[in-house]
């Protein structure tokens, strides 16, 4: 029998190992690199999200305060808690228990979770901090949630509508 010889040399299994490695490590490369792109997406939604939930609440609370009526409807202030009556003769009170922000109308509800801070100010008209519920003319609010860029931090005055 004749030997049949076309001159084509075939891959060795070394050089298919060589191959097989290399890709290897570039899928793993880039695996790696989708992989905290993801990451990456996930956590600045979720951040969002909760930057977006701090807001509203701010803008809840603050427009609720804005509308009492007159400084009679004040049943009592401290640095984490306003009790007060609305302008539909409603009692609502604002306050912090653990990391929660509460309103309560009759019936408790988490306004916010994971709060690391809510401090309520009072001042007069002079703008010097008091604590005597009369002489209250206008509210300062520092609120923030725990977040790990600091972005859900806001600070606000509000000037109630007093008739």
């Amino acid at each position: 029998m004749k030997k049949i010889s076309c001159g084509c040399r075939g891959y060795t299994l070394i050089e298919f190992v060589v191959v097989i490695v290399v890709l290897g490590v570039i899928v793993a490369l880039v695996s790696n690199l989708l992989g905290r792109a993801f990451d990456s997406y996930f956590h600045n939604q979720e951040t969002m999200q909760r930057q977006s939930a701090s807001l509203l609440v701010m803008r809840y609370l603050t427009g609720e305060l804005k509308r009492i009526r007159a400084p009679s409807d004040l049943i009592s202030a401290t640095p984490v808690s306003i009790y007060f009556k609305n302008e539909k003769g409603r009692l609502i009170m604002y306050s912090l228990i653990g990391n929660r922000l509460m309103r309560d109308e009759g019936g408790a509800r988490v306004l916010a979770d994971k709060v690391k801070t809510f401090t309520l100010s009072y001042f007069d008209v002079s703008g010097s901090p008091t604590t005597n519920l009369q002489n209250i003319a206008y509210f300062g609010i520092n609120f923030a949630t725990q977040q790990a860029d600091g972005r859900g931090e806001f600070n606000t005055l509000i000037y109630p509508r007093y008739e």
